[in-house]
């Protein structure tokens, strides 16, 4: 028998290989070899040939046992990556560097290969400063909800820059405002006695018109020469001082102060003068509903230079939200840009694929890298429409590799597609098993597959040659009566399977049945007992 399953393996291989018409030529070879085989090598060696006697036809019988009933789905394919990773690139990018090489297996994120990001870096830069820029605004000014605009210093107007139905957001120039409040002295003094001042601190100022002297404070230091025209080389300090209210510019002034014991004195009088005018910007947002001061009035901090539209300002405040919000989406759209340059694995697996070179640009199309997965496998394949509805995930089923023979290999169906394709005229849908156990085998390695649609273990069976089947569950065997001669038997069937049926009843374990057409095809003209395998 050993010869047997040598000769039946190697067609089931052969099988597996050939296309349908070639597949059922193999069927009726290989149940020819069984048979033959069975009467010829079997044991005792061939038999003596038996004829019936006169009147009498006899038949093979095949007993009633046990054992399994599998009806499956044939379907065939290919093996696949159990996940497969295509790592698409930025279309002409300079490729800085390759971290990876073929077939090397990486760790999900692993370090595949950098792009030069300098533009990349540089929107990111420009998008966080926007972002500080709009923060700062909204912390400083956007909870202010005002619906008024002060000076907020002392002074006399010199311009009013809004009229009603103007629009201001922070940082709007609204105002210009002469502040008579502070002077300011420069003086000049030799080098080594300029060196000798520091910004921030108070000196005393000598006014001869008055014969006063004021408490200033320092606020630059010239660290630059300058040249008097008559060749003498000067260093000036510059003073801020407080004005009580009878200063004005103009007014003579000099630098007297003591330092150490030592009275240092400006080298001439300087004169006093208004500072720069003081710009007024808004501090909320909204509509100006009302101007309150014009050009020449004086003012003091809390004066009322405008008034804001009642809810404007909150409008204002969620503009500001707004853009707060937007600014800030932006950032991380520039963040996650800047990300795309260091290229990383999502997944752990093999190299398989490598299609860029450090130092050249990216392609403009195609895959850069694809990686897969690693030991995990599945196979793809095509089931018929007629099939289609009877399989769904989770179903077991065998696979089987042409590169392996008949070495089975476990797996369970992961995927039915709902949309079918139309090939030839035939409409296909694609499954996917997932196997277990398929280290060795490649992606790429042909086979086909047996999707198990029922499964009946250590029932009674028949070999489906030895039934005719009915309708209803219901069927028709062949028994030899006591004149031995052949009689009818109805039986009721379970699952029809591939090559056996199920018997639930009408049969009991180890009863002979009588297999009228016989495996050969027509009436066997000698008596052969055959065993269920």
């Amino acid at each position: 028998m050993s010869k047997i399953r040598e000769i039946a393996g190697s067609l089931r291989q052969k099988f597996r290989e050939a296309g349908l018409l070639k597949k059922l030529l193999i069927l009726g070879v290989l149940a020819a070899l069984v048979y033959g085989g069975y009467r010829f090598l079997g044991p005792g060696g061939p038999p003596e040939p038996e004829f019936p006697g006169e009147g009498e036809m006899m038949y093979p019988e095949v007993m009633v046992e046990r054992g399994d009933v599998k009806k499956t789905i044939y379907a065939a394919g290919n093996a696949i990556a159990e996940s497969e990773e295509t790592i698409s690139v930025i279309p002409g990018a300079m490729v800085r560097s390759v971290n990876v090489s073929l077939d090397q297996e990486v760790q999900a994120g692993t370090l595949l290969y950098t792009l030069d990001d300098t533009e990349a870096r540089l929107a990111l830069r420009m998008a966080r400063l926007d972002y500080d820029k709009k923060r700062k605004e909204y912390a400083d000014y956007g909870g202010t909800k005002s619906s008024t605009i002060t000076a907020g210093v002392t002074g006399i107007v010199k311009e009013m820059n809004l009229e009603p139905g103007s629009q201001v957001t922070p940082d709007t120039v609204v105002a210009l405002v002469e502040t008579r409040n502070r002077l300011v002295l420069r003086n000049a003094f030799n080098v080594n006695d300029a060196a000798r001042f520091s910004v921030g601190e108070t000196v005393k100022v000598f006014l001869p018109d008055y014969i006063y002297f004021m408490d200033a404070r320092v606020t630059a230091v010239d660290t630059a020469n300058t040249v008097t025209a008559s060749g003498g080389i000067t260093r000036f300090v510059t003073l801020e001082l407080e004005n009580p209210g009878g200063l004005k510019a103009g007014d003579k002034a000099r630098v007297q102060t003591d330092k150490s014991g030592t009275t240092i004195s400006a080298l001439e009088n300087g004169e006093l003068a208004y500072p720069e005018d003081l710009v007024v910007k808004a501090k909320t947002r909204g509509t100006i509903a009302a101007v309150e001061r014009r050009a020449g009035d004086q003012v003091n901090p809390s004066t009322v230079l405008y008034r804001i539209e009642p809810g404007s300002a909150e409008i204002g405040d969620m503009e500001a939200s707004l853009a707060l919000e937007q600014s800030r989406l932006a950032l991380e759209e520039a963040n996650r840009n800047l990300e795309k340059y260091q290229v990383r694995s999502t997944v752990s697996g093999k190299v398989v694929e490598l299609n860029v070179k450090a130092g050249e640009k990216s392609p403009d199309t195609g895959n850069a890298i694809v990686i897969s997965s690693v030991g995990a496998l599945k196979m793809r394949v095509v089931v018929d429409e007629y099939d289609v509805a009877r399989i769904y995930v989770g179903q077991p089923a065998e696979v089987y590799f042409n590169a392996f023979g008949d070495e089975v290999f476990r797996g369970v169906v992961s995927y039915v597609s709902k949309t079918g394709v139309t090939e030839s005229g035939n409409v296909n849908f694609r499954a996917e098993i997932q196997v277990d156990g398929a280290g060795k085998v490649l992606p790429g390695m042909s086979g086909d597959a047996d999707i198990f649609v029922e499964n009946r273990e250590n029932v009674l069976v028949l070999p489906k040659e030895a039934v005719t089947i009915m309708e209803d569950g219901l069927g028709v065997v062949q028994i030899k009566n006591a004149e031995g001669l052949p009689e009818p038997l109805e039986v009721s069937l379970g699952v029809e399977g591939d090559s056996h049926v199920e018997i639930t009843g009408g049969l009991n374990e180890g009863d002979m049945v009588l297999l009228m057409n016989g495996s050969m095809g027509g009436p066997m003209p000698f008596e052969t007992r055959m065993i269920a395998q």
